[in-house]
């Protein structure tokens, strides 16, 4: 068997014989050298995330965002423990609301309030076109003064004496025999308003109607003086 260097106590390289005992101890050594080369590139490596962690977690506090401390012993790779409070992310909070399927509701109420809708102007029915009214045919209204209709001379020839009537004088009888009024029937017929026209163009003053002409006429024409001795009570005035 050949000899191979072999690194001795103080780094020199030293000739021995390559026997088991030597290559089980030489795999020792290299394997703790390859372990101390890995524990120190996590550490490197965890002492890297950590102050990245720190970054992100001041980013993260600045936007009022924190994050989550977790307990780290016993964590560390081979046996090692991870530096106690390393900064992990927190997981970001969950909004007020959850997301659920969308319906309906949840549409309208994501769409806001519905736009209002403008309403229709108030029409106040004075501006309306108004209705035309059925046209009403009322009746001529009768006149308040009408002159009565006189006749040319008397029946017979022979005129009934109107001052039997209280209140005809000779002179408004020869008035009302000149409008062609010779009887009591004639007087009895007229009108109310007849009586305003005679009333005013003989200028009685309303004796016609106070001293009950009409009346008086009538019953002399029904039944001449007992007629009107029997409404009245009395005799008529003598001519």
């Amino acid at each position: 068997m050949t000899a191979m260097p072999l690194p001795g106590p103080d780094g020199c390289d030293v000739s021995a014989p390559a026997t088991p005992s030597a290559l089980a101890g030489l795999w020792r050594q290299s394997l703790a050298i390859s372990t101390a080369m890995v524990e120190n590139s996590f550490a490197l490596a965890s002492a890297m995330s950590g102050m990245t962690l720190g970054l992100a977690d001041a980013a993260l506090r600045a936007n009022g965002v924190g994050v989550w401390r977790v307990p780290t012993r016993g964590l560390g790779f081979f046996g090692g423990d991870v530096a106690a409070d390393a900064p992990v992310p927190a997981a970001v909070r969950e909004p007020d609301c959850v997301a659920e399927p969308a319906t309906e509701s949840t549409a309208a109420c994501a769409a806001g309030p519905a736009p209002v809708m403008a309403a229709d102007p108030i029409v106040s029915p004075s501006s309306l076109d108004p209705i035309p009214s059925p046209a009403v045919t009322e009746a001529p209204a009768a006149p308040l003064v009408e002159r009565p209709k006189g006749i040319v001379r008397p029946r017979g020839g022979k005129p009934d004496d109107l001052k039997m009537v209280g209140g005809i004088s000779p002179k408004i009888e020869k008035i009302l025999n000149d409008l062609g009024f010779f009887h009591f029937d004639q007087v009895a017929a007229w009108t109310p308003a007849q009586v305003e026209w005679v009333d005013n163009y003989t200028n009685s003053r309303g004796r016609i109607t106070r001293e009950s002409w009409i009346s008086q006429a009538d019953a002399l024409a029904v039944g001449g003086r007992d007629e009107y001795v029997r409404r009245f009570g009395k005799v008529p005035r003598k001519s």
